[in-house]
């Protein structure tokens, strides 16, 4: 005869995520050397048309995770728990600063443009990418050129976009195809603004935010969706922010990468060589003096770069800035780092 403690052969439990009880039984005697005790030696799911009138107040919870969507990632680990084609979040950030004077030097003050940026890789199930947001905050803009900004993503074709949000376009000079991207690229390239200045409301004659004095200027966000046909591997493209760029005052040819990032198709060949400009895009260097200078700078991580006031050379402000770019950023990796012995902050605009 089995025992008080061995008695039970079933157990309920309440499955609150599909409102069902769950009715479990062990077949063979608890205290028998042969009973297995699981419990699952017949299992029955009882349903009722009003759940509400079943009493499972003192019923344990069965506890199974619930996943709405079905896409396999239960609620709790699952970004977009009511849609099956997304799942995770993958977000990085930074700030990203040009010169536009390129290929000459000019006063090297790295505030011409100057814009934030958040991007967040949509990935499903899989952990493959469907999707990618874009976020783009326009800081700075201490130039007499009304530039421009735009992104190309290595990895992904035109074709692989189903749609894009519409770029912030102002002039006539940028072709686009019907998914937004730009025309003539064989790439996927996205024109995020054709003039930053006027994108920020001011006229093209106006230093934005970079004379101290001056009256500041409200910083302008402009968000991007970008979806895709289909998934792809994470790794098929490159890592946040991609090859972000500014196009030079309206001419679609002259554009302005960080140092050994391609240019796109657009770009006019003309321009490498001249003035200060020693690229070889044959062997990957591009956007680069003969020294190693670059005139785009990307801080990842950061949610703003404190950029140096208009016409102040930024290896003036930065006292490590030269030795860090000349020595291929292996060296003083923390030369914007705001500290006595790294930055001269008399020579940072902080907008008084």
């Amino acid at each position: 005869m089995a025992s008080a403690a061995t008695s039970q052969h079933h157990v309920a439990l309440i499955d609150r995520n599909r409102q069902r009880i769950v009715l479990g039984f062990e077949d063979i005697n608890r205290d028998n050397s042969g009973s297995d005790r699981d419990f699952n030696d017949a299992l029955f799911f009882v349903s009722a048309s009003n759940y509400g009138a079943i009493s499972s107040a003192n019923l344990p919870n069965l506890g199974v995770p619930l996943d709405t969507d079905g896409d396999g990632i239960v609620d709790t680990d699952d970004d977009y728990p009511n849609d099956p084609l997304r799942a995770n979040d993958n977000f990085a950030f930074g700030s990203l600063a040009f010169e536009d004077l390129w290929p000459y030097q000019g006063d090297y003050d790295f505030n011409d443009v100057v814009v934030d940026y958040s991007a967040n890789l949509i990935s499903n199930a899989n952990n493959q990418l469907v999707e990618i947001k874009l976020d783009y905050n326009f800081i700075a803009s201490g130039a007499h050129r009304n530039n421009g900004f735009g992104v190309q993503i290595a990895g992904l074709l035109p074709s692989d976009i189903a749609s894009a949000t519409s770029p912030q376009l102002f002039g006539n000079d940028i072709q686009l195809n019907s998914n937004n991207t730009e025309a003539g690229q064989s790439s996927a390239v996205f024109i995020v603004t054709d003039q930053v200045k006027e994108l920020m409301g001011v006229s093209r004659s106006t230093f934005v935010n970079t004379i101290a004095g001056n009256p500041a200027v409200a910083s302008k966000m402009v968000s991007m969706q970008i979806v895709l046909n289909q998934p792809i591997s994470m790794s098929q493209i490159s890592n946040a922010p991609f090859n972000p760029f500014i196009i030079v005052d309206g001419n679609r040819g002259q554009e302005v990468h960080l140092k050994n990032h391609a240019p796109t198709d657009l770009a006019d060949a003309k321009h490498f060589g001249d003035g200060a400009d020693r690229s070889d895009l044959s062997q990957g260097i591009s956007y680069s003096t003969a020294n190693g200078m670059p005139w785009a700078i990307h801080l990842s991580g950061l949610n703003t770069f404190a950029y140096p006031k208009e016409q102040v050379d930024i290896t003036e402000a930065y006292l490590y800035f030269a030795a860090w770019s000349q020595s291929g950023g292996t060296q003083f990796e923390d030369w914007y780092v705001n500290e006595n012995t790294n930055v001269d902050g008399s020579k940072i605009y902080t907008g008084n």
